[in-house]
């Protein structure tokens, strides 16, 4: 594991939490109108919020599933420890609540737990009807275990992995959301983000082959890429955005341009480019559009001052 520079100064600690929280909610919200679109040309790539598409979302609305990345920081902050059985009844009783959009893959896990079975066996059922495809929902949802444990990076792997596995038990869902959660306690932990790629990267041997080739061909700008659709393509995606911009706003342009499914794409490239330069380069127009912004932030600080008041457990 990379080393993580200390001490950091509260200000900054805490403006790369917010960072993360309204840079996911805002991703979600910026990608969610273009779900399912073909990449954009240059010079018809969509460059604001502009709300719409099938959802006909308000500019600054996000989707319902950024609702499971909440309930995973409220379930740190109540047992403040990881308890993937605490979070899967909240994700049940979310599922409960009908909400408005919700991806096929995480709706029949959640009916299958809803109904009784144990979670580990409604996961594992439900994927193994489709064993060839790693979708990329549980990208979208895993950020707060990277901000609870952001300092203690070795647990990640274990923990990202049966985060994701509550409801996408695929190999390559799992290792996508490890390499996510790595990639993203680096940046709050104050690492640039060549340095946080490398120890990614490095990382990555350990990883599933997809995996590992997404997070090779993230860091080549040389290469083309894929519209953004399994757990593997998402994730390329979002790093090479990161890579190749310095700036929050440009990172999520890229991003969302890419054709697929901008939603979770926009979700987690906003995480990491909020981690990377903190909610006060989010521009505040987008800010002041963005859906339960308050919320966001009230949870991203109670985040950030649980972890600097109390031992990380898993």
């Amino acid at each position: 594991m990379a080393f993580l520079p200390m001490p950091i100064l509260p200000e900054v600690l805490r403006n790369r939490f917010r960072g993360v929280l309204l840079g996911l909610a805002l991703g979600d919200a910026f990608g969610a109108p273009l779900d399912s679109l073909p990449p954009s040309d240059p010079e018809r790539a969509v460059t604001d919020l502009v709300g719409g598409g099938w959802l006909r979302l308000a500019p600054g609305d996000w989707t319902d599933e950024i609702e499971l990345a909440l309930e995973t920081a409220n379930s740190l902050l109540k047992k403040q420890v990881f308890d993937p059985d605490d979070i899967a009844g909240r994700f049940v009783d979310w599922y409960r609540r009908n909400p408005r959009t919700i991806g096929e893959h995480t709706r029949k896990v959640l009916e299958r737990t809803a109904q009784g079975t144990p979670w580990e066996e409604a996961s594992f059922a439900v994927y193994q009807e489709n064993p060839e495809w790693a979708s990329s929902g549980s990208l979208r949802r895993c950020a707060p275990l990277a901000l609870f444990f952001y300092h203690s990076p070795q647990y990640l792997p274990v923990l990202s992995s049966i985060l994701s596995r509550i409801t996408h038990a695929h190999p390559n869902s799992e290792a996508a959301c490890v390499a996510l959660n790595l990639m993203l306690a680096y940046l709050v932990a104050g690492l640039d983000k060549e340095t946080a790629y490398h120890e990614v990267h490095r990382a990555a041997l350990e990883l599933p082959a997809d995996i590992a080739l997404a997070i090779e061909r993230a860091g080549d700008p040389s290469l083309d890429t894929f519209p953004a659709g399994s757990a593997p393509e998402t994730l390329e995606v979002a790093l090479r955005s990161l890579m190749q911009t310095t700036r929050f706003e440009n990172a999520l342009i890229v991003a969302v341009n890419h054709g697929g499914d901008a939603a979770v794409v926009g979700s987690i490239t906003g995480a990491l480019a909020g981690a990377l330069h903190g909610c006060t380069a989010i521009p505040t127009q987008w800010l002041e559009l963005l859906r339960d912004r308050d919320r966001l932030q009230s949870l991203a600080d109670r985040l950030f001052l649980l972890t600097q008041t109390t031992q990380q457990q898993v």
